[in-house]
């Protein structure tokens, strides 16, 4: 039974290479982390039982996803002290279907953002949002009926707010320039379609590729911030930052495996925090929170 499940492993480490031929092989790239701790102790398993033959496919194919995690476990350095002017932010998909609005009071209280991104805003929630918001003055919100209402907060000015549709799924995307000392970084927060199916990859697809066109485009530095329903081991992540020129916050700061909040073995990294060359990450963490299938993401950035 070891051993079979090993062989699955295995067979799943390889599939996750296919992204790029159908969406279904593309969702077994997203648990590299699993794999690699699951063939680790396997690894163990068959040298105890003396089995080195099979122990050591099950090393390799464990040192494989293991080598894939490594960016995110590497130290990353950064060249902006943090006495230097930053911002907080925090991003959270919300669901649409959670209703302990209690939550996001306590998160704000504990961390002090200086800039909420929300997503999966709906029309009960914004209503919960008006009353709850009052600390933040600066509010560009897009409530829909489904899961793709979205809303930015900010205790700064928002300068130049935009919804944009970028894709032909037509979701809303929120944008401004958000002061950062005597500089100003252009913010995108996004959340696509999840890749269910094959018509729902090509519209998260779009989305995030005309996202990464519209991120080219401007000539401030640009953090872009989101569900963006993918892992870094999906080939349309890699797509989105060759396109876009943006580089994986992640790198240096851990896994940050954001979703299913409701069982953490099989956490994967979907919440998104992107940014320019010239901005640089002081620090960035998943905290915990009860309602939602997603973790918020908590991030402070300024510019090098």
């Amino acid at each position: 039974m070891a051993g079979a499940a090993g062989s699955l492993v295995c067979l799943l480490t390889l599939t996750g290479f296919g992204g790029r031929l159908g969406w279904m092989l593309e969702i077994t790239s997203h648990f590299r982390v699993q794999y690699a701790v699951i063939l680790g102790a396997l690894t163990l398993l068959f040298v105890w039982r003396r089995k080195h033959r099979t122990s050591a496919v099950f090393l390799a194919f464990a040192i494989l996803n293991g080598w894939l995690v490594s960016p995110f476990l590497i130290g990353a350095s950064t060249s902006a002290p943090s006495s230097s002017p930053h911002l907080r932010l925090l991003s959270w998909n919300v669901n649409s279907a959670n209703r302990k609005f209690e939550e996001l009071p306590r998160l704000l209280t504990r961390y002090q953002p200086d800039v909420v991104l929300l997503m999966e805003v709906d029309t009960e929630w914004a209503a919960f949002l008006r009353s709850v918001m009052t600390n933040y003055p600066h509010q560009l919100v897009d409530e829909r009926d489904d899961n793709f209402g979205i809303a930015l907060f900010s205790k700064v000015p928002l300068g130049d707010p935009q919804t944009l549709n970028l894709g032909s799924a037509g979701l809303p995307s929120v944008t401004a320039a958000l002061p950062i000392g005597d500089q100003f970084v252009r913010f995108i927060g996004t959340h696509p379609l999840p890749p269910a199916g094959s018509l729902r990859t090509e519209y998260r697809d779009d989305q995030l590729n005309r996202v990464a066109v519209w991120v080219r485009e401007q000539t401030n530095q640009v953090v872009l911030a989101g569900d963006l329903n993918m892992t870094p081991w999906s080939p349309a992540f890699d797509d989105l930052l060759s396109i876009s020129g943006l580089h994986n916050s992640s790198d240096g700061h851990g896994v940050n495996g954001s979703w299913p909040a409701f069982f953490p073995p099989m956490l994967i990294p979907i919440d998104h925090f992107l940014t320019s060359k010239g901005v640089v990450v002081l620090h960035r963490e998943i905290v915990n929170a009860t309602g939602s299938d997603h973790l918020p993401q908590v991030v402070e950035f300024g510019l090098r």
